[in-house]
């Protein structure tokens, strides 16, 4: 279980005045739960996956996963228990390395590496499963150069490797907003595909109203750093297209 009681991030910005970015943000998300972040540009959305992944410190509050404080917690730890997929997929693949190379530094997250980590057949059968799932036929191409994937392929991978390791919570930031329609409904496919198998606790910022009418078990509200509005997957079957869209306005 993923909570979070009472976080409250601030910056102090450029007049010397401290501005609130998170103000007492409590949730609890159980293990498993797909849930759904909105709200308007500035609301404070990324800035929340940034503090539960660790990039943002200085927060009061506290932040737990399975009743263990993150503040307590080593970086090498919480890297396992936690994957971020972003926007950009070049965040996380390496152009330069082949997909299996990419895929073993994913393999090993939080853990000590060494030369041997590369080529392991028991790791490439595994490599080769997960990949298959994608339906992209990338389980065969293996030995090919991130370089030479599209920037769809690209972001397949970097969800694939997010959730390589089995981490126990999910942040997706915006993760299908670079792609054309099409190939953002066939990640949205995977990803549903992928947190319902493996049970990951996911939560997953989005603007796509059609995204958040289908996909999901609760969506989140954020206005000026607060949650406003917890809808429950009854409550949430009932928006309409004309009620998500006023999430953003």
């Amino acid at each position: 279980m993923l909570e979070l009681d009472k976080i409250t991030f601030s910056i102090r910005n450029e007049e010397g005045v401290t501005q609130k970015i998170l103000d007492h943000i409590s949730l609890k998300a159980k293990k498993g739960e797909f849930i759904i972040v909105s709200g308007r540009n500035g609301a404070g959305k990324s800035t929340l996956l940034n503090v539960i992944t660790g990039e943002l410190t200085g927060y009061t509050g506290a932040l737990k996963i399975n009743q263990h404080s993150l503040k307590k917690t080593a970086p090498e730890l919480r890297s396992r228990w936690i994957s971020k997929v972003s926007q950009n997929p070049k965040e996380a693949v390496i152009d330069d390395f082949t997909i299996e190379e990419n895929m073993a530094f994913a393999y090993l997250r939080g853990q000590k590496r060494g030369l041997h980590w590369f080529r392991s057949q028991q790791r490439r059968k595994i490599f080769q499963q997960k990949l298959g799932i994608l339906e992209m036929n990338l389980e065969n191409r293996l030995s090919d150069r991130a370089k030479m994937l599209s920037g769809g392929q690209k972001q397949a991978l970097s969800l694939i490797m997010a959730t390589l390791a089995s981490p126990e919570v999910l942040l997706l930031d915006e993760h299908t907003s670079a792609l054309d329609p099409k190939m953002a409904e066939r990640i949205m496919e995977i990803t549903e595909k992928i947190v319902r198998t493996e049970k990951i606790t996911t939560l997953m910022i989005s603007h796509n109203i059609s995204h958040l009418h289908k996909y999901g078990d609760r969506i989140l509200t954020l206005d000026q750093g607060k949650i406003v509005r917890d809808f429950s997957q009854k409550e949430k079957e009932a928006l309409t297209r004309s009620d998500l869209k006023s999430f953003y306005e």
